[in-house]
């Protein structure tokens, strides 16, 4: 399984590879706008309308904050739109996604995007390989082999240059 959270409960079953990249979820805004670009509680962002996608779980603390103006869409390039339209002031996803969707679909917008700080979650991406798999053992280890050769031959930084994220910390092999 490509891109699967850690989870303790999960090991009866799989085995992991080292981690493969970095999951950000985070909340943003479009450069100018007049949103506090660094809060200390969810609660200074209150009065600001919230682009989030339906049926994401971001953070307990997220959910919970029914302080908060939320505008729920079925997909984060709703939010995207809405969010370069000025339609609403901020939108919650993942960076990589969001990063991926205003280069693919939103490029007039391309360094628009702003992060605000901190961060709701960081999670660690993972190769999940099935225990019950005959050979599940030794795919990981050639995984491992190859990561590391690719690591050190400098095709994972070129790679994601190639993709527009080399100025990303997304994927956790420095």
């Amino acid at each position: 399984m490509l891109g699967g959270f850690y989870k303790k409960e999960r090991e009866e079953y799989f085995l992991y590879s080292t981690p493969i990249s970095k999951s950000i979820m985070a909340l943003y805004t479009k450069k100018g706008s007049d949103v506090l670009l660094e809060y200390k509680s969810l609660e200074e962002l209150k009065g600001y309308l919230i682009g989030v996608v339906r049926g994401y779980h971001y953070t307990d603390s997220f959910a919970a904050a029914s302080y908060l103006t939320k505008l729920e869409e079925v997909h984060s390039e709703v939010n995207l739109k809405l969010l370069y339209l000025n339609r609403i002031h901020i939108i919650a996803g993942s960076r990589l996604v969001l990063h991926n969707l205003t280069e693919r679909k939103f490029s007039e917008y391309k360094g628009q995007l702003i992060e605000l700080k901190p961060p709701l979650k960081e999670n660690s991406l993972y190769v999940l390989f099935a225990k019950q798999a005959e050979r599940a053992k030794v795919f990981q280890k050639a995984f491992e082999k190859g990561l590391v050769k690719l690591k050190q031959s400098g095709k994972i930084a070129e790679i994601m240059a190639k993709h527009g994220f080399a100025d990303m910390d997304v994927i956790g092999l420095e």
